[in-house]
């Protein structure tokens, strides 16, 4: 789940696949580290309240915030 949100960021952050895949590095570490704390809270609810599933609700919600955040930390860098 972790990668699939990974990806849809560095899609939001670099457009273009060649720009993306081959000329920018990305930090990962950072970038799951945001997308964690975006989800841990929703996955907690939703064990609490018995279901134990995340709905696409709350996975859209914890990208969208998840890009936000890493829009602002700038978690990528030209490899040259």
């Amino acid at each position: 789940m972790v990668a699939g949100i990974r990806k849809d960021i560095r899609k939001a952050l670099v457009a273009g696949f060649f720009r993306r895949n081959v000329l920018t590095r990305f930090n990962d570490q950072r970038i799951d580290a945001e997308i964690t704390r975006r989800l841990l809270p929703a996955t907690m609810r939703r064990f609490a309240d018995g279901s134990g599933i995340l709905t696409p609700n709350d996975t859209a919600i914890a990208t969208t915030e998840a890009i936000e955040r890493t829009r602002q930390s700038r978690p990528y860098r030209s490899r040259f």
